[in-house]
Formats: C-alpha cells, structure tokens, sequence
C-alpha cells in the first residue's frame, strides 16, 4: 500500500508525463546517495536526510537489499539509560561490483582494482609490449591475475585505460602517438572484447582535470583549464561542469602548438611545438646539458633546490613560455580556475608554479585574469579521474552521483 506521500509523489509525476518507476528509482538513488556520501544509517536516518516517507524508505530499503547494493552493517549504539530497540544500520555495498583502472607509461602499465566508491584493493605495475596485439592480450592477463589476488571482490562491471596521445571520443580509438607507432588503434573495441566490460578510454590530461574537479583543487569549480605537466604538455578542459572532448576527441594537445620557427624537432615530427621548449622532456635534457648527469631524473622541485642560477633561469623561462600559451586559453575559455601538475614530476614545485602563474595573468586579458584562481595539483590527479570514469559506467545504482559526462 502507497504512503499518503508516495501517492501525491506518483499524482505529480503522471501530471507531469514521468513515470511513477522513475520517480522510484530517482528516490532510490537519494537514498544511495545518502549513504554513500555518509556512511552507514538506520532507516529512520534516513527518512530524515532524504524527506522521503517512512514506507517509501522501507520498500525503497528493501529493493536495495535484494540487489544487493545495500547491506546491514550492524546496530546503532544506545546512549546508556535510553529505551527501545536500536537501530539497525544500512551501508552502501562497496563490494558489490569492482572496476579495473590503468594508466599506460613509457616503458610499464599500471592497474589497479577498486571498489565502487574508488577505494583501491590491489595494484601492480608491470612491463608491457606496445605492439597493439600484445598489449592489449598482456594487458587482459595482467588485470585477470590482478583479481585473482583479491578473494571474495565482486564480479568486474567496468573499465578505463589512460592511453597518451590522440583519443577519438566516439570511438575510443588512440588517433595517433608517433613514439609508440600508433595510428587509429582501437583500443576501447580491443580491450572491450578481452574484458567483455565496457572500457573508457581517456588521455591522462582528460583524467587529471576530471580527477582534480571530482576530488582535489578544483572541487566546486564548473569551468576549469587543467595543465598537466610530465613529459609532455597537455591539457584538460571542464566547461559548464562536462568534460570537453571536441568533434573527434582531439582536445587539450596544447604541447603540439607550434610557438617557434622553424625550431626544435619534435617528437610529433614537426618543429617549433611548445613541447619542444616548455615540457619535462625538455627541462630535464636542459638540466643534464647545464648541470651533468647528475641532474638526470630529477623532478621539478627538485631542481629548483639545486639553487643553480643557470638551472634557475632555464626553469623562468619554461614556465613564462608555457603560461604565455595557456594564456591564449584563458582569453578563449574563461574558466574560474587554472590548475598546473598533475604528475610525480610537477608535484611540489611551488617556484616553477609561481613563474606560470605570473605570466598566465601577464599575458591574459585583465577581464579574464581578475577572478582567475590557480592551484597546483597533486600527484594523484590522473587515477582519481581514471577511477571516476571506470565508476561512471558501472550499474546505474553504483555509479557516482557526479557525472562529466564521460
């Protein structure tokens, strides 16, 4: 029998034309929400955070517990001295499914497995073979004994892969990366067929301003121009609270934006690209040719420590040129928030930070740069984002209230 509430919900929603099973599963996923962002609740808690009826909450309650997406954790605690039974708690079912996370590197492939609120339960690095074919049948093995290490996790319902280069958003092809020798490989049907989950596949700067606006600097933010630094220089865009991906998933290559003529050769073929003058790859063979060997490796911040002059203004100079090309972004996208790192090599580099910062409001329009905020990021950026695109294609009761659009 319907609640006096629940009736007057399912009059308003047919005045309306949305079906009464919408306006269920729409509770049902407040309900979810609560506890997901909460933690564990009794059912009167829940009436309470949601507004919803006590019989909506309990058929809603007892829906969830059949699909498995609910369980009891056990009973709330009784202040000593206070009468009646106590509580018995529901928690968001975590465990129910899990997703399988990877980020490709130069020379390894990194999985991890997660729960459904993101939580890692294991990981592992290994070496892979970039031929297509192997790589995609090494990576199939790696993940299968990745979850045979974890008893007991829940049955794989999704899957995102971080691949460099050109994504075709359409397609989840990899469009093109010379220094692997790809060209229109498709990643998302290969990995999909091995997996037989869906797979999601995003360039790391795509994953790093998803990553930072879901849990980092840029929380809050719906506009949002992320620079993520490593041995490239690419970029990720969030505009009106959705990921940009452009017409053929072409976005953010601002590395390959030719700033000199006729330049530096580039590892895109071309000459002159901002990568060539502004990038990791560049700072560090720029740090060994000034300072020797012994400055190989080193990340940003560690170089700024040396307190080399030479080193130091190689550093002002990379930074002034690659915040004059993000300054051009600035003028085009107008966010609220610009946001440099993202990787193990930018992470902590407050000086080089600064010098980006002062020549992005330089060279930007005053009406732009006015209200312009800017953050470093951390190094996690990327799998926070990867992590958050896997859990948006699980079971659409598992699937993170936020959403990019991904």
């Amino acid at each position: 029998m319907l609640s006096p509430g629940s009736d007057v919900q399912l009059r308003k929603s047919r005045a309306s034309g949305v079906s009464s099973a919408s306006v269920r599963e729409h509770n049902a996923l407040s309900v979810i929400a609560i506890l997901r962002e909460h933690g564990p609740a009794s059912r009167a808690d829940l009436v309470r955070r949601s507004g919803l009826t006590r019989p909506t909450v309990d058929a809603i309650v007892e829906s969830l517990l059949a699909d498995a997406v609910v369980a009891h954790t056990g009973n709330q605690t009784v202040p000593p001295g206070a009468k009646g039974r106590p509580g018995q708690l529901l928690g968001f079912n975590a465990g129910r499914n899990t997703a399988v996370v990877c980020r490709s590197r130069r020379d390894r492939l990194e999985i991890r497995l997660t729960d459904a609120l993101g939580y890692t339960l294991a990981e592992v690095a290994a070496p892979i073979d970039h031929t297509p074919e192997a790589f995609f049948r090494e990576a199939a093995e790696h993940i299968s004994h990745l979850v045979s290490t974890v008893p007991g996790a829940g049955p794989v319902a999704a899957a995102s892969v971080l691949i460099p280069g050109l994504i075709n958003r359409r397609t989840g092809a990899s469009i093109s990366h010379p220094p692997w020798g790809w060209a229109d490989v498709p990643v998302q049907a290969a990995l999909s067929k091995h997996l037989q989950i869906p797979v999601t596949v995003l360039n790391h700067a795509s994953a790093a301003v998803v990553g930072e606006v879901a849990h980092g600097a840029g929380y809050g933010h719906e506009d949002v121009l992320m620079v993520l630094l490593d041995f490239g220089v690419g970029v990720g865009v969030l505009t009106g609270g959705a990921l940009l991906r452009g017409a053929d998933g072409a976005v953010g290559e601002l590395g390959h934006s030719r700033v000199e003529r006729p330049g530096r050769l580039c590892v895109c073929g071309r000459s002159g690209c901002l990568e060539t003058v502004a990038s990791g790859r560049f700072i560090q063979e720029e740090a060994v040719r000034i300072g020797g060997e012994s400055s190989a490796g080193r990340t940003l911040a560690e170089l700024s420590a040396l307190s080399d002059r030479r080193v130091d203004l190689m550093l002002a100079g990379a930074a002034d040129r690659l915040g004059l090309a993000v300054s051009g972004l600035v003028n085009v996208l107008n966010p609220s928030i610009v946001i440099l790192g993202g990787t193990e090599f930018a992470a902590g580099a407050e000086r080089f930070f600064d010098s980006f910062r002062r020549s992005v409001q330089e060279n930007s329009l005053p009406a732009n740069a006015a209200n312009l905020e800017f953050a470093l990021a951390g190094k996690d950026s990327e799998w926070s984002g990867a992590t958050h695109a896997a859990l948006e294609h699980m079971p659409a009761r598992l699937r993170p209230r936020q959403s990019f659009g991904i």
